[in-house]
């Protein structure tokens, strides 16, 4: 029987097991995905799509939007987006936009208790959502798995091929006209499982079979796990700081001078500010990257900033094994010590592509070309720690992706298989490894007696790693991005803290987030998955 009102459950300790046989309907905004608001990715759309003035002028209606959305119509709220976002812009840069730049937006936005619980109804996985549907199709079919989008639909103009800024249809789908929709789309057959975070929501979600709520913030917190919790972002940690933290200040008054680092990935994003303070506080660092035209670019610039910093540039290719393995030979061959290996760089929610060795893309760059790198530099790193007295440090950026990987966590069989491919889930599952592998090299280091730790790490949802393609509106998006998002300062604080705080001395096989102690997922805390993983891996690199 459907569900009725007052009688909705709620997703907290949800089991996603025992659901392949069911199917479900869920909405985008605040369900799926973290943000309730879809304000920002109407921007982001408007800019990229149109221009910045276009992207301004939504700024400024911002005001006007949040009243009528939130004490009028909220129907009436989201035409104004949309009229303003797309009126006049052709439909095909429109459906570019959302293949190629709002993906990576929402993946960094993607809610992992309700995505596990949507991923596991592996019959049939709609989303209802009051947005375009041309604009957010390709995120959730090809990142979240869903099987159809029940939309708005835009009006195109027949001769230009335009959007004309309104809607067809029965108009904006918003409460009944979800209900509506999902009836049509189902038949008979309702929904097994509906899942919403608002009373709009509550018109479809009344007809599925079973109903999952989640929870508004002020509620949520009496039912938050321990594994769940994570700092508020105006608030610090046991550690003294917080999501608002930069590279800078949790890094104050440290001496690194005498280590040597190395940092993957370290000519763009977080990885340049990562290089920078380390150099700031005289770290020697080598920078690993693929462009070295674009590494001596950042080598000049922090040599103006500090003209004593030692900083050298060497070049790495993480999707070639024939890279690393010269990489390392040649900084060997230099006789330089190691103290601290950051492996940083990385490829996030990629097409199916395969590296030049044939490993699935992201996870033989994530994952494998490091695990691959730390191997050849690991004899080293036990020599310096040795002869210097002082503590290495192995750090893996990982990513709160991680929670997002596939079923299985590691899906050994199937790596390479483009049929069973997932982009976010494949990227999830490069990022499971990275703290897998962290952990395992915590077990061996520990039997061993060696004075190394490893430890894992995310960075946080960055601007500039995620608009380094899409520049030319930088300064927009950051202006609507720095709702949600880091800047790079901000993103490499973690890093940093882990590489050079005395309060992180001793302390390996731990997952950091905003520079404090983090709970990972329970795929990532299991030793007999690490261990595989480890065998995996050596069996690769072979």
């Amino acid at each position: 029987m459907p569900a009725e009102h007052g009688t909705f459950g709620t997703i907290a300790g949800c089991d996603p097991s025992g659901r392949d046989s069911h199917t479900a309907a869920a909405d985008l905004d605040g369900t799926l995905l973290v943000s309730s608001v879809s304000f920002p990715y109407f921007f982001l759309l408007a800019v990229e799509a149109g221009s910045l003035l276009r992207g301004a002028a939504l700024l400024l209606l911002c005001p006007i939007i949040f009243v009528v959305y939130k004490f009028l119509s909220e129907e009436a709220g989201i035409q104004i987006m949309i009229y303003v976002s797309v009126a006049g812009i052709p439909i095909s840069d429109i459906e570019l936009v959302a293949r190629a730049v709002l993906p990576r937006f929402y993946a960094a936005d993607v809610r992992a208790d309700s995505y596990r619980i949507f991923r596991a109804c592996r019959r049939r996985r709609v989303v209802v959502t009051a947005n375009p549907t041309v604009m957010v199709d390709p995120f959730v079919k090809e990142y979240l798995g869903g099987d159809r989008v029940l939309g708005t639909e835009l009006e195109v103009n027949r001769r230009t091929g335009k959007a004309t800024g309104m809607v067809t249809g029965a108009g904006v789908l918003v409460g009944g006209r979800k209900r509506d929709a999902v009836k049509k789309e189902f038949g008979d057959d309702l929904p097994d499982l509906g899942i919403g975070d608002r009373e709009s929501d509550h018109a479809f979600m009344a007809i599925c079979k079973k109903t999952l709520v989640l929870l508004r913030k002020s509620d949520r917190r009496e039912e938050k796990s321990k594994a769940d919790e994570m700092w508020p972002f105006s608030s610090k940690g046991p550690s003294g700081f917080s999501w608002y933290s930069t590279a800078e200040e949790v890094t104050r008054g440290l001496d690194g001078s005498g280590l040597t680092a190395i940092v993957t990935g370290a000519s763009s994003g977080i990885g340049v500010e990562t290089t920078r303070v380390l150099a700031l506080h005289g770290v020697h660092v080598v920078m690993a990257v693929r462009n070295l035209s674009l590494g001596d670019g950042v080598k000049e610039a922090i040599l103006k900033e500090k003209p004593s910093a030692k900083v050298d540039v060497m070049e790495l290719n993480l999707a070639s094994m024939e890279s690393v393995r010269k990489f390392a030979y040649e900084y060997i061959s230099r006789k330089l010590p190691l103290n601290l290996l950051i492996n940083n760089a990385g490829v996030m929610a990629t097409p199916f592509m395969l590296t030049q060795d044939g490993i699935e893309l992201q996870f033989g760059t994530n994952h494998v070309g490091h695990f691959l790198l730390t191997h050849l530099l690991l004899e080293n790193m036990k020599d310096t720690a040795r002869d210097s007295k002082i503590e290495g440090k192995i750090i893996n950026v990982s990513s709160e992706g991680h929670r997002f990987a596939y079923k299985e966590g590691i899906r050994f069989d199937k790596i390479n298989v483009e049929s069973e491919y997932g982009s976010l889930g494949a990227y999830g599952q490069s990022k499971l490894a990275n703290i897998l592998h962290a952990n395992e090299l915590t077990r061996l280091f520990k039997e061993d007696g060696v004075n190394i730790t490893a430890n894992s790490l995310h960075p946080g949802s960055i601007i500039t790693n995620l608009l380094r393609y899409h520049s030319y509106f930088e300064y927009g998006a950051r202006t609507i991005g720095k709702l949600f998002m880091k800047n790079v300062q901000q993103g490499a604080a973690t890093t940093c803290y882990v590489a050079l705080h005395p309060d992180v001395k001793g302390v390996s096989g731990k997952y950091f987030n905003n520079s404090n102690i983090a709970e990972p997922s329970s795929k990532a805390k299991d030793a007999e998955l690490a261990q595989k993983l480890w065998d995996f891996s050596l069996e690769l690199i072979q």
